[in-house]
């Protein structure tokens, strides 16, 4: 009588089959989440006084990974330009960029563009600056909250090209209350995806132990 599990090497593959299911669901990316503002405000003063690079410099308190750059819209009814905003790694080197458009989506005080994510790493310090153009940017004054996942550490703002309109790496520091042309969404960082390489290798692994049952069921009949 043949066994309900059939034979020897039909049982074989079909008891690695659900393992590799499972490896393969895992290896699947879950969907990104929109992630938290890094700073948002209680209070703020409004003001301009020239076109700008400025923003500030902060450190990751854990693994995290920015989805957008945002520039403030201090009245909510549109900014009045285009607004370069970039992340800088302390000693300068950009790391990402991207332009917030008027027509950007509005969230509390900021306007945001989708970046390709970046991953920030736990206990580096970062430098985020903004091209201020003509709007308004927020300085602090004390009336600000910062996401647990960073350390607001310094204002930061670029003097060799002011009023250029060019976006530049904040080199100058100030101890004071920050100055927030700039803003970016925030989530913990999850596992990396794993290489396109790496998916189509299992794919093909699962497809071969499919192949090889139904051959040894084809024999055994």
């Amino acid at each position: 009588m043949r066994s309900i599990l059939g034979t020897p090497a039909r049982r074989g593959w079909k008891a690695v089959l659900p393992a590799l299911l499972l490896a393969a669901a895992a290896l699947v990316p879950s969907q990104a989440k929109a992630g938290s503002a890094a700073i948002d405000f209680t209070s703020e003063f409004d003001y301009t006084n020239n076109n700008w690079s400025l923003g500030f410099q902060f450190a990751a308190n854990s693994n995290i990974t920015v989805s957008a750059l945002g520039f403030y819209d201090d009245l909510g009814n549109g900014i009045t330009g285009n607004h370069d905003v970039g992340i800088w790694t302390d000693g300068g080197v950009l790391l990402a960029s991207t332009t917030v458009l008027p027509t950007d989506v509005l969230s509390n005080h900021f306007r945001y563009h989708s970046i390709a994510p970046l991953n920030l790493m736990a206990g580096q310090t970062y430098r985020i600056a903004a091209v201020t153009g003509s709007d308004n940017y927020a300085f602090g004054l004390g009336g600000f909250v910062v996401d647990s996942q960073i350390t607001f550490l310094n204002a930061a703002y670029n003097t060799t090209t002011i009023g250029s309109g060019l976006l530049d790496f904040p080199d100058q520091l100030q101890e004071t209350d920050g100055y927030f042309g700039p803003n970016m969404m925030i989530s913990p960082t999850t596992s990396a995806v794993p290489e396109p390489a790496s998916m189509t290798m299992l794919g093909l692994g699962v497809a071969g132990l499919f192949g090889y049952g139904w051959r040894k069921r084809k024999v055994t009949a």
